[in-house]
Formats: C-alpha cells, sequence, structure tokens
C-alpha cells in the first residue's frame, strides 16, 4: 500500500450504530455507506465465517469499481472449515482480501492460504519479522496496524501513528490500521484519518 488507510473491526459497533447510519438505512447498504469514509476493514470472525456464495458475489459487485480491502480476524485456532472458507473468500475477493489478523494464538496458515498476509496482536508472542510495540501489547508479522480503542487527544493520535509509520519496513510507505475494541468511538476514528492526511501519512 503506498500510503496509510484507516479501518475498524468490523462496521457495525453497538456503540456508534444508531448516529454513523442514516435512519432507516437497510442493513445490507451498511459496508456500502462505511466505504465513504474508510478503505478498509477487519471482518469480525463471527461474519466472515458465515458469508455465502451469494454474500460474496453481492460483495463483488459492492465493490467493483472501488479500492476497498478486507482483512480478516482469526481468533480463535483455525479448523478446516475456516480454511476452506478462508479459500472461498480469496476465490472471490481476489487481492481485495488482503490479509489474515490472529488475535493472540500464533499459528502457521496452512500453504492454500498463501495468499494472505499475517499478522498476530498479542500481548505476549510476536511473530518472525515486523514488529511494532505498543502499550502492553505488540502487533507483528506482515505489516498491519491494530489498537484496542482510541484516545480523544489529537496529540495522542498523532503520536501513535507517527511511531507505527516508523516502525515499517524500509521503504514501506503505508499500510492498513485497524481500530478495535468494544465501544469504537466512530468520530475519533474519523478524526485519526484526518490526522494521518494531516500528517501526509
Amino acid at each position: 500500500m503506498d500510503n496509510l488507510i484507516i479501518g475498524t473491526q468490523g462496521w457495525e459497533s453497538e456503540a456508534w450504530l444508531d448516529f454513523f447510519y442514516p435512519e432507516g438505512m437497510p442493513e445490507d447498504w451498511r459496508l456500502d455507506f462505511y466505504s465513504n469514509f474508510f478503505e478498509c476493514v477487519l471482518v469480525e470472525e463471527s461474519v466472515w465465517k458465515t458469508w455465502t456464495e451469494e454474500a460474496l458475489e453481492e460483495l463483488v459487485d459492492m465493490f467493483e469499481e472501488e479500492a476497498f480491502w478486507f482483512f480478516f480476524e482469526v481468533s480463535n485456532v483455525l479448523t478446516e472449515q475456516g480454511v476452506i472458507q478462508l479459500e472461498k473468500v480469496k476465490r472471490f475477493l481476489k487481492e481485495r482480501a488482503v490479509g489474515v489478523v490472529l488475535k493472540e494464538t500464533n499459528q502457521n496458515l496452512p500453504e492454500v492460504l498463501s495468499g494472505y498476509s499475517v499478522t498476530l496482536v498479542s500481548k505476549t508472542d510476536k511473530r518472525d519479522g515486523w514488529c511494532w510495540q505498543y502499550e502492553d501489547g505488540y502487533v507483528s508479522g506482515d505489516p498491519v496496524g491494530y489498537v484496542d480503542g482510541l484516545s480523544r487527544d489529537g496529540k495522542v493520535q498523532s503520536a501513535m501513528l507517527k511511531q507505527f509509520m516508523q516502525s515499517l519496513p524500509e521503504g514501506q510507505k503505508g499500510a492498513a490500521f485497524f481500530i478495535g475494541g468494544d465501544s469504537i468511538d466512530i468520530d475519533q476514528v474519523k478524526n485519526l484519518k484526518i490526522v494521518g492526511e494531516i500528517m501526509g501519512y
């Protein structure tokens, strides 16, 4: 990626569902609306595991002419069914299905999933290669940013982004960066995106 792109874990957080989307907007339209503000999303494991071929075809049509990238949360050890599902997702979304973000459980993906980048978010473990340490945890493997929660202080936000961008491997100009957690403040995420743009990322 040529620049920093900001996104969230999921696109239907209860914390902002009622005021981010226009009143009465159908559920099926929400991801498309979300993509007007953000260029990537970290799809929760409970969501991507349920995607049918019909749902994937709808996603292909929805983003046919948009630059939008999907990453996939893996919170548990991948089962054979999970591997098959991620294979299917990649087959439909192709280059838009970029990476897998492992939560706490470091594991090696089978060769059939080699088309995905792999990033680990953990308080204790680190994958080989790139690593970004922030607060009390590590994000390692293929470069992707992730934090649980976001400060409302713009100075703290800018310092975090600067630290992350300086951690990237030499020659890499950008990466996806996700805000997760149970109570995502969508206004602060939008502010973070503006902060990144002002900083030239």
